[in-house]
């Protein structure tokens, strides 16, 4: 060991610093299970939510279908895919593939 110039204070700073790592691999370990815990219980919370919206959204629908449309549609949780245009737009031609030129 003197050839590579070892000595029992190198030793015991390697030893020191192959604790600290150790320790420190645990640590990443732990929160790395800490985290994906957390992100399991964002899923469920966020599921449970949506549960309670889609609970709620169907009572609205129900009391509003046939009376109001504006209030029945309040309630729906996905609109449509096609934007709502005011009486003096236009759908510009590229959202409108199958429109035909004057």
């Amino acid at each position: 060991m003197a050839l590579r110039r070892i000595d029992e204070t190198s030793l015991q700073e390697i030893n020191q610093y192959a604790g600290e790592l150790d320790q420190t691999i645990d640590q990443q370990k732990e929160a790395i299970s800490i985290r994906e815990l957390k992100a399991f219980e964002r899923i469920t919370n966020a599921n449970e939510l949506y549960k309670i919206m889609s609970e709620i959204c169907e009572v609205g629908k129900r009391i509003w279908d046939g009376n109001n449309q504006a209030y029945y549609d309040d309630y729906l949780i996905y609109g449509s895919q096609t934007p709502l245009l005011e009486e003096n737009e236009e759908v510009p031609e590229e959202e409108n593939p199958g429109a035909v030129a004057p």
